[in-house]
């Protein structure tokens, strides 16, 4: 019986440390930086980008969540072509070319509109997209936006890494630098 009881007080003392470890661990766990790469290439033949957009599917899954643009999960969302028109369009407010011209000829060719040719949830918990779009690039500077998930994550990061002709460039988007002037250029 004193045994018993003194189990009991062993365990009545360590709960509360043990509670403690847990949380604080799980605090640990949460990332406070958020990051999403893509890497787009211009093939010049089909006069499209075709993009690998990768994200964490659960950032990514709670954004559109908040925005009330999906209801449940991302792969449910995939499976209603309602939600899926609505992601397409966030993405597009979000991720977007333009061909630039100093002249500044506006050609409405010249913008990407993406559409969704697939996606796969990896087992890092990462989102890919596989992303596509017709456009028009006569020169190879081109006016970027990637500010996806930066107005829910102020920390969020964004990388991208264009191919045009046999150039590659990689920027860096964050707050404040969301649009960018990308110069594809041998130069």
């Amino acid at each position: 019986m004193k045994s018993v009881q003194k189990m009991v007080k062993k365990i009545a003392i360590f709960f509360p440390f043990i509670f403690f470890l847990l949380n604080f661990h799980s605090s640990i766990l949460a990332h406070k930086f958020y990051f999403a790469f893509a890497e787009v290439e211009y093939v010049e033949r089909d006069s499209k980008l075709e993009a690998t957009l990768t994200v964490i599917s659960h950032d990514f899954e709670d954004y559109l969540k908040s925005k009330n643009i999906i209801r449940e999960s991302i792969e449910k969302a995939f499976s209603d072509s309602l939600e899926t028109a609505k992601i397409v369009n966030e993405l597009n407010q979000h991720f977007a070319f333009q061909y630039y011209a100093e002249d500044d000829i506006k050609i409405e060719q010249a913008k990407s509109n993406f559409k969704i040719d697939g996606y796969h949830i990896l087992l890092n918990g990462n989102l890919e997209l596989y992303l596509s779009s017709s456009i028009y690039l006569p020169s190879p500077f081109l006016l970027v936006k990637f500010d996806l998930l930066m107005d829910s994550y102020p920390e969020q990061q964004n990388k991208l890494t264009v191919i045009y002709k046999q150039n590659k460039k990689t920027s860096s988007f964050i707050i404040n630098k969301e649009t960018q002037l990308i110069d594809l250029s041998n130069k």
